[in-house]
Order: C-alpha cells, then structure tokens, then sequence
C-alpha cells in the first residue's frame, strides 16, 4: 500500500513538475514574442528619427545655401556692375540655387513616398525573434 502511496506522491510530483516546465515555456515564448515587437517598434523609431535628422540636416543646408547666394548676389554685383570674372559670377549664383532646388525635391519625393506593403514583406520576423533571444541570453 506504502508503494502505491509513493508512486501517486512521485506522479503527482511529476505532474506538477511538466506544468510548470509548459507554464516557463508559455511565458518564455510571450516574452520572446514581446522582444520580437519591441525589436520592430525600435526599428521604426530609428527609421522615424533618421528621417527627421535627414530633414533638419537639409533645411540648414537649404538656409546656409540661401545665406551664400544672399552674398554671392551682395558681394559680386554692385547694380549692374559685375566686379568678378563672369565665370565665377555665375557659378556663385548657379550653385546654390541647384543645390536648394535639388534638396527641396529629394524632400518632397521622400514626403509623398508613404508607407509601401512591401516594406513589411522585407522586414523578416524571424530574424528579429533570433536577435531578441540572442540579446536575451
């Protein structure tokens, strides 16, 4: 009677012993899916804060070029009278003009651009689910 009293003690155990490994299993597959989001939602932060570090970096390039055809126009031309060679004239007033039509259009292209399907196809979530459990471990 005692070994039947040991071997359901013993199952018993046994028992609890899986449910707990499924229950640590369970949680450690949520928290890996949770590491996967967190991974995803990183991603989309630092492509949100590059775009915007791209913008600021354009519009000061745009001020700065603006400042120099500002001088440019200033500083070569007095009226009618050119007091540098023609040349360089017209490349001093050329030059930033190309440079502001040039970034205003790569801005306005990268601002109607939106979101595309196929963007998320290239993202591959199962390399993001390995990274976050190697950074996990």
């Amino acid at each position: 009677m005692s070994a039947g009293v040991a071997t359901s003690a013993a199952s018993a155990e046994f028992e609890r012993r899986i449910a707990d490994l499924e229950e640590r299993l369970a949680q450690q597959q949520l928290t890996q899916e949770g590491k996967a989001r967190d991974l995803l939602i990183k991603e989309i932060e630092q492509r949100i804060s590059n775009r915007q570090l791209a913008i600021l970096i354009a519009v000061v390039v745009m001020i700065f070029m603006a400042g120099v055809l500002a001088h440019a126009t200033h500083s070569f031309y007095w009226g009618r009278l050119i007091v540098v060679p023609q040349s360089v004239a017209i490349a001093m007033f050329l030059g930033p003009i190309v440079s502001i039509t040039t970034l205003s259009v790569v801005l306005i292209v990268g601002a109607f651009r939106h979101f595309k399907e196929k963007d998320m196809s290239n993202v591959s979530l199962g390399s993001l689910a390995a990274e976050a459990t190697r950074n996990s471990l």
